[in-house]
């Protein structure tokens, strides 16, 4: 059943971190250039190649509007891994201007026991996201600032990520319910398919140039597809072992142009790629010499170069698949802990997000990696 809501802001203010000076150096080491790079929050966005904007909760995941030059960010009030604390307060989404996040935002603060996690917006500009913590989904009207939820059928199913397909039907993944659930947003109806194999914890999902969906199974080595549906049954979902003889945990998932699917490894420190042509998978080490690394967030720039956050390093990476080489900022807070939010925009700025920093994060011109020898494909 669906509640709506009418929004506000909120009257309760969260403590920021101290300022951050600006600092950038450079080190050469083994013929490997890294960047490190110390965020400024009053540096001007042309001043600096890392910016930093103070969100007002802890921000989650990130989705554009380029339409409107809005970036949106899920701050669920809480560490949703994968739910909220029952205590924890109600979230809100904020909604930050492209060409001036640092002082034209907004938030929108969501009605009691709501915490968005991930987000994506349709085409007429509503926000949707997804609230594992009360088992639903959910979409905020930006205009009226109306918040409206749906519960998912599946007690206890926790949708996590969210992705439209092609008829404007809703997917998302039930990281705890180890399904794949469908809402048609026309008649307001879902439907729900298990994944072949029991405790697959599906986390990350994406679509490729031809319209399939793609999933992340964090639960196991392992990642799945299958084409979606109108109505969203009679799908057929095909999973694909990634590795074998380790345990890497695929956490977020997307595609590039070429038709090549890459994910996030978590706590192996990897990034990993797959050729549904060839049907191989490759590994690319991105945190040799880490003993605290979690690879999470994930994007590819037009580029080529695949981003990625390291929460547990407080990294940002670039890797260029064609020399498996890495270029790294380095976040000047260490328990920022950028994490599942990382998003590309068309021109190649990367936005993330940072829980435990209160930060949405703003890279604006590309790294060019140079020879690393510690970052090496394995096939």
């Amino acid at each position: 059943m669906a509640t709506h809501h009418p929004g506000g802001e909120s009257k309760r203010r969260v403590s920021l971190i101290v300022r951050i000076s600006l600092a950038l150096f450079a080190t050469i080491a083994s013929g490997a250039l890294a960047w490190t790079l110390l965020g400024s929050h009053t540096a001007s966005r042309a001043a600096s190649t890392f910016n930093e904007y103070p969100t007002r909760l802890n921000p989650w995941g990130v989705a554009l509007d380029p339409a409107h030059g809005n970036v949106w960010v899920a701050e669920p009030n809480c560490d949703a891994s994968p739910v909220c604390p029952a205590t924890a307060p109600a979230g809100a989404i904020g909604r930050y201007k492209m060409a001036t996040p640092g002082t034209n935002s907004k938030t929108f603060a969501a009605p009691a026991a709501y915490n968005p996690v991930f987000l994506r917006l349709d085409q007429t500009g509503n926000v949707w996201f997804t609230d594992p913590t009360h088992n639903a989904i959910g979409k905020l009207n930006p205009v009226t600032s109306t918040w409206t939820e749906w519960t998912v059928p599946t007690v206890n199913a926790a949708p996590y990520d969210l992705i439209f397909d092609k008829n404007g039907n809703l997917w998302f993944t039930e990281i705890l319910g180890n399904g794949v659930g469908f809402f048609k947003p026309s008649t307001q109806t879902f439907v729900e398919t298990k994944t072949p194999s029991a405790n697959s914890a599906p986390y990350g999902i994406t679509k490729d140039a031809l319209g399939n969906i793609w999933i992340a199974e964090n639960g196991l080595s392992k990642i799945a597809m299958f084409n979606p549906t109108f109505t969203g049954t009679g799908i057929i979902i095909k999973e694909i072992q990634i590795e074998t003889g380790t345990t890497p945990t695929p956490h977020l998932i997307t595609a590039d142009s070429a038709g090549k699917i890459w994910y996030s490894e978590g706590f192996s420190g990897k990034v990993g790629k797959y050729d549904p042509v060839l049907k191989t998978h490759t590994d690319y080490p991105v945190s040799a010499g880490l003993t605290q690394t979690h690879i999470s967030g994930i994007g590819v720039d037009s580029t080529g170069q695949v981003w990625f956050t390291d929460s547990l390093a407080a990294r940002i990476g670039a890797l260029n698949p064609t020399t498996g080489t890495v270029a790294v900022i380095q976040i000047g807070y260490a328990g920022a802990h950028p994490h599942d939010g990382l998003v590309v925009d068309a021109h190649n700025n990367v936005w993330i997000t940072e829980l435990y920093g209160y930060r949405l994060g703003e890279v604006l011109a590309s790294i060019s990696p140079t020879p690393s020898p510690t970052a090496s494909a394995t096939v």
